[in-house]
This record gives C-alpha cells, sequence and structure tokens, in this order.
C-alpha cells in the first residue's frame, strides 16, 4: 500500500512513475515496469483499495463497484478454468468469501459512489468511459 501511496501522491504533482508488472500466474513481481502519469484523470482499481486509509485519504473520489456472488462465482469459474466446482466452492467458502466479509465490504463505507455490475461479463473497463465523464 505504500508504493501505492507514493505513487499516486507523485502523479498528483504531475511526475511520472514506474509501475511494477504482477505476475498473477506466478505470484510474483516482475522486473519491467509501466511508466504511468502525468495524467488528467488517474483510476486506481484494486479490490482492497479501500482498506488503506492513506489511499482512502489521497483520493479526490472513490467508487465503489459491487459484484453479486453469483456474478463473482461465474468470474472466478472463467478465470480459473483449471479448477473443479468443487474447487471453486471450498476457496469461495474458506477464503474469498471470509476475506470480502472481512476487508472488502466493509471498506464500501469509503466510497463516494456505490455502482452495481448485475452482468457476468462487465468490468471496471466499461464504466471507465462514463467515470472519465462525470469529470470532464
Amino acid at each position: 500500500a505504500r508504493l501505492l501511496y507514493d505513487h499516486i501522491g507523485k502523479i498528483k504533482l504531475g511526475f511520472p512513475v514506474k509501475v511494477p508488472k504482477h505476475n498473477s500466474v506466478l505470484h510474483k513481481t516482475e522486473e519491467a515496469a509501466d511508466e504511468i502519469g502525468p495524467v488528467d484523470i488517474l483510476i486506481v482499481e484494486g479490490i482492497l483499495a479501500f482498506h488503506y486509509k492513506d489511499i482512502v485519504d489521497i483520493a479526490d473520489f472513490r467508487i465503489y463497484i459491487e459484484c453479486p456472488k453469483d456474478i463473482a462465482l461465474k468470474r472466478i469459474e472463467k478465470k480459473n478454468d483449471w479448477y473443479g466446482p468443487e474447487t471453486i466452492d471450498r476457496d469461495y467458502l474458506t477464503f474469498i468469501r471470509p476475506v470480502s466479509v472481512d476487508f472488502i465490504i466493509p471498506s464500501k463505507k469509503h466510497s463516494d459512489v456505490r455502482l452495481s455490475t448485475m452482468m457476468e461479463n462487465t468490468s471496471y473497463t466499461i464504466f471507465t468511459p462514463k467515470i472519465i465523464a462525470w469529470f470532464k
């Protein structure tokens, strides 16, 4: 969270930053990095983005996108097609749901706006143009 906070602060001051790439298959940070900034509008997305007070405090505007359980499970199935349904159910009940209840759902209280996605194929990329239009 510290690196994200530092990067947001630098971008808000008009400086570019090098953002490390995360390899979700290997669960590690790669040496390559993307350069971001300076930008007029910065959208930071992540399921734990509102969990960290520093990130909440530095954000000018916060949008929480809710996803119903059935849609979340369908997305997990698509993302992890090498798992069987029993593994997905077990992982949802033993890890995903408890983490969501403890950390993610409570963080929505920090949002300025809450949106709900009811469609299986909806992602934040669909909302992005509309969000940017709000600020122009």
